[in-house]
């Protein structure tokens, strides 16, 4: 079997972010059996360019080292927290420009 780059496409992040929909999870996979078998399963598949599976497959399905399937997830972690803390950050940034807003109106006498 030939070894295929993995590379963290729109595609894969949005699949890996549907097994894991939250930050606290994340440190989960690694423990959780199923958890880690989808995972795996998620980044060795193999994918066109736009991150679509073009051919689908489970961690027995190929060769992959303990040490190169716990980077590997780490890796995939590593992904996830970042896409998960920026989310975070323009949420509170879209929340404090929301509340300055509303404080503005609210001193314009605009709001009842």
């Amino acid at each position: 079997d030939q070894p295929h780059e993995v590379f963290m496409s729109y595609g894969l992040l949005s699949e890996l972010a549907r097994l894991v929909p939250n930050l606290d999870n994340i440190p989960g996979v690694v423990l959780d059996g199923e958890a880690r078998d989808a995972f795996m399963g998620a980044l060795l598949s193999k994918r066109n360019k736009a991150g679509r599976v073009i051919e689908a497959v489970t961690p027995e399905d190929v060769y992959v080292s303990l040490t190169d399937s716990e980077n590997l997830l780490e890796w995939a972690q590593d992904h996830l927290l970042g896409f998960f803390l920026r989310r975070a950050q323009k949420a509170q940034l879209q929340v404090t420009a929301t509340m300055k807003a509303l404080e503005q109106s609210s001193s314009d006498g605009i709001l009842a």
